[in-house]
């Protein structure tokens, strides 16, 4: 708990300083204004076409049971790493990896349970910002584990919030159904960086 009250109290120094920045060089600072999960335009109406951003988050698994094999819900911590590509101020490409630091089991019917041990999730999804700061996307992907590997699909929302320089950091929600099999959410903080071609309206 401690550790999230101070990503929570950095995340809101860095906004408001980004603001104030920002408010102060919009006529001479192109790179005043950038993305998390998605890209954002800046003072100048402008983007870049990559950017690249880390994940920390938890992850919910509705139908994880524990040790002694009764239902609970389990919580656990989850990292991951992403990297997205641009065609426009609208659509995107990106490639979301997600690293579940947790061992568990679910139910696949009344006789039989699947154990996933640390399963690295990799899905390839489609970015759409219908309005600025907010990014929704979808996708396909595989969640790699050493008995089994599982097809998924992955869904979800994030909100920007822009700081200098093309750096953001975002608020995400996203939904996993994994082998048609039992459901995961993950939510959390995204800390991003655009580089390369700078694009505009």
């Amino acid at each position: 708990m401690k550790l999230l009250r101070l990503v929570i109290l950095l995340i809101i120094a860095c906004y408001v300083s980004g603001n104030s920045f920002g408010q102060e060089h919009r006529d001479d600072d192109s790179d005043s204004d950038q993305v998390g999960i998605t890209h954002q335009l800046n003072y100048k109406n402008s983007f870049k076409k990559h950017y690249v951003s880390i994940l920390w988050g938890n992850t919910l698994v509705p139908a994880a049971k524990t040790a002694d094999g009764e239902n609970s819900v389990s919580l656990f911590p989850s990292w991951g790493i992403n990297y997205e590509y641009f065609f426009s101020k609208h659509f995107g490409i990106g490639l979301l990896n997600e690293f579940e630091m947790q061992s568990y089991a679910v139910e696949h019917n009344e006789h039989a349970e699947i154990d996933r041990e640390y399963p690295v999730i990799s899905s390839i999804v489609l970015i759409y910002e219908p309005i600025g700061h907010l990014a929704l996307f979808a996708g396909p992907g595989i969640e790699f584990e050493k008995t089994e590997n599982f097809s998924i699909i992955k869904a979800g929302a994030a909100y920007t919030f822009p700081l200098p320089k093309y750096f953001g950091i975002s608020l995400e929600l996203s939904y996993e159904r994994k082998n048609k099999t039992y459901d995961a959410w993950t939510f959390g903080i995204l800390i991003s960086k655009g580089f390369g071609k700078t694009i505009g309206h």
